[in-house]
């Protein structure tokens, strides 16, 4: 798989995923969003990344939609 990976939650929040590792969230707070920067130091937070490669929940989105997030 190559990486960055985006992913997107319903209109809540957005990922970018840099690495099995490694990931960016976008979650919305209100009119605003907030990023988050998760680097995976546990079980719980490999699976987590792992869970947003994989899963049917979160959708694909391209670079560009992950992007127009922050204007």
């Amino acid at each position: 798989m190559t990486f960055p990976q985006y992913r997107k939650l319903k209109e809540l929040s957005y990922y970018k995923i840099m690495s099995d590792n490694e990931m960016y969230e976008k979650q919305r707070l209100g009119k605003k969003y907030v990023q988050h920067h998760l680097i995976a130091h546990t079980f719980l937070d490999r699976n987590l990344i792992s869970d947003l490669l994989e899963s049917d929940r979160y959708e694909v989105i391209s670079e560009i939609e992950y992007e127009k997030i922050t204007k």
